[in-house]
């Protein structure tokens, strides 16, 4: 086998384990905002009962804020980490599928025009677009949730404070 053969055939293995850490790495980022989605929603749960029992619980709601706040304050850090290793996941494959794979093979390089809206052609098939509903991208859409998520965290925070400190 020839030094350039050598070369391709450790391209195309590290083609596909960048390919293998983009879906583990997916499956890390779902899981992850899963489990965080369900913690939040245990939280918010219990901060309304702790409202609506017969002597409102307002020292527990603050308590359930903090919580809720640091809780999103470290989901937001680990979700950008998760898709920085994902974004690089994407920029190695992309660069072995260039060098060792393209031009017969370019999904990835494609997929990437086809994110930003773009118009991709491959093969014989018809060219395909996103649609525009579709451009959002879904890291940024998971950060939103977490962000409402926070902002429910102070808008709970603030009530419950209004209701202790006229008490006092």
């Amino acid at each position: 086998m020839t030094q350039k053969r050598k070369s391709e055939a450790k391209q195309k293995v590290g083609y596909e384990a960048a390919l293998q850490r983009i879906d583990a790495e997916s499956n890390i980022i779902w899981g992850t905002f899963n489990a965080m989605v369900t913690a939040h929603s245990f939280i918010v749960a219990a901060a309304f009962v702790a409202l609506t029992v017969g002597k409102p619980l307002y020292a527990a709601c603050v308590a359930l804020a903090l919580l809720g706040e640091l809780i999103c304050m470290a989901w937001f850090g680990m979700i950008s980490r998760q898709y920085a290793y994902y974004n690089y996941w994407f920029a190695w494959a992309r660069a072995l599928e260039k060098d060792a794979l393209a031009p017969e093979v370019e999904m990835v390089a494609k997929g990437e025009g086809y994110g930003r809206g773009d118009t991709v052609s491959f093969y014989s098939e018809e060219p395909v677009q996103m649609p525009w509903y579709a451009l959002a991208r879904i890291g940024w859409l998971a950060k939103f949730v977490i962000i409402l998520f926070g902002l429910a965290y102070l808008a709970l925070l603030a009530y419950s404070l209004a209701k202790i400190i006229p008490s006092c």
